[in-house]
């Protein structure tokens, strides 16, 4: 294919590809060798258009043609040539259409998150082990960070594939395929390696309490109700689960009016940390509601697409120089913002400034796609590697190799977790007649 122009392409499987590469659809099995090699050579970004109709229904429409015999005499694309600003500026990876930065940013916050709990689960066991990198970065600690940018990448995620005109229970159902079948096949792993290893079934006690390991409560209402079927998620999971619930108004509020919805959100928060200061069970920063901010910043970055504006990197530059002066009376959801969002400003910025490889992006899009299932495996890496280990006497070098081998099992494990979790996600979208 030309660098510069895809010419007019009747339907062919490089037009299938080119399509599915646009909009995260194509079928890897089918196109991801010749077909794939040959539009990665490339060197100019790419926006296919069709008329009228949407990327990813012709795809689906042509696949149904396809697989009946009548073929699609009638597709043709066309393609529109960006300038080099335009295409330097964009940054969407060809892997799934995915945003570089969120990717990037995933990944960082994730290490930071398995690092925290790595330093934490060896200095339980060897309280004068030598520790990996610091537990406080900025005067925060680095799991904090990791938790608050997971947090705001979330409200971007969802905001990147916003549908203003779905309705509340289909954007639930969506979300749910989205989550539930990687946090169900994790789940079921995990059982299957650990009772080889026990010999015996992870939990016990009521019945009922396995409702909430199904739905992905149980950590999140760990500190209220002892749940013995608990494996994975943390309270993280519950927790996101309940702050999509207020993604839809959000949305809109973030559209209409961002600084005012921005403004709200921390009333919200304060309102929440007052009220619930006697909920002894809820941690502050684990209530939704005090979080909010965090997750509105992030939508609002991605609504308006902030990592153009040059502003933003200097705002960003400013947070992350004040954040280790802040006041300790400063409210810590006040100043997890802060700093969170002057990493994601950086970051942002930096991924459209510096020119990266296709096949480099292709790699961190990759990972970033297998990142939720390693978050949900990584406290067992942690927790079954450093058991089997004489981490007290580990040196320096030696403790980070260990950590580094902690950080690559857990993304290996997501790696072949992948392809079950999808096929789960493909039954039940089957089952309930939903579009994933």
């Amino acid at each position: 294919m030309p660098d510069k122009t895809l010419t007019r392409l009747k339907s062919s499987p490089e037009a299938e590809y080119a399509l599915g590469a646009h909009e995260g659809c194509w079928d890897n099995k089918k196109y991801n060798s010749q077909v794939a090699k040959g539009y990665r050579r490339g060197r100019r970004r790419l926006v296919i258009a069709l008329d009228h109709v949407p990327l990813c229904d012709r795809l689906r429409n042509h696949q149904k043609a396809r697989k009946s015999g009548e073929g699609m005499k009638d597709m043709e694309m066309t393609t529109v040539k960006l300038s080099k600003s335009q295409i330097e500026s964009e940054r969407i990876n060809r892997h799934r259409g995915r945003v570089l930065f969120i990717d990037v940013l995933r990944l960082l916050s994730l290490v930071m998150i398995i690092c925290y709990h790595f330093n934490a689960e060896v200095h339980r066991v060897a309280p004068m082990a030598n520790a990996v990198f610091s537990m406080t970065i900025l005067g925060q600690a680095i799991g904090d960070i990791g938790v608050t940018v997971f947090i705001m990448l979330s409200g971007a995620s969802l905001m990147l594939t916003d549908r203003s005109s779905e309705g509340y229970f289909s954007f639930l159902r969506r979300r749910a395929l989205s989550i539930f079948p990687s946090y169900w096949t994790a789940y079921l792993a995990l059982t299957v390696v650990l009772f080889g290893l026990r010999q015996s079934l992870q939990g016990n006690g009521d019945l009922w309490k396995l409702l909430l390991t199904i739905f992905g409560l149980d950590g999140f209402l760990g500190n209220l109700i002892t749940n013995y079927y608990y494996l994975c998620g943390e309270w993280f999971l519950g927790f996101i689960l309940i702050t999509y619930l207020f993604f839809p108004f959000l949305s809109g509020q973030v559209r209409k009016s961002p600084i005012w919805t921005f403004g709200g959100t921390f009333v919200v928060a304060i309102l929440a940390t007052y009220l619930c200061r006697h909920v002894t069970w809820l941690p502050q920063l684990h209530n939704p509601l005090v979080r909010f901010p965090d997750f509105v910043f992030g939508m609002i970055y991605m609504a308006y697409r902030l990592d153009r504006k040059w502003w933003s990197a200097v705002s960003g530059a400013i947070a992350i120089a004040i954040a280790p002066n802040l006041p300790s009376s400063l409210p810590q959801e006040i100043s997890a913002v802060i700093l969170g969002g002057g990493i994601i400003a950086i970051t942002g910025s930096a991924c459209n400034l510096v020119r990266i490889s296709s096949n480099v992006q292709d790699t961190i899009a990759r990972l970033g796609a297998w990142s939720f299932l390693a978050f949900l495996v990584h406290h067992w890496v942690v927790y079954l590697s450093v058991a089997r280990f004489n981490v007290s006497g580990m040196q320096k070098p030696d403790m980070y190799f260990f950590f580094t081998l902690n950080v690559a099992v857990s993304f290996l494990a997501a790696k072949y977790l992948v392809k079950p979790a999808d096929a789960m996600r493909r039954m039940i979208t089957v089952i309930i007649g939903a579009r994933a």
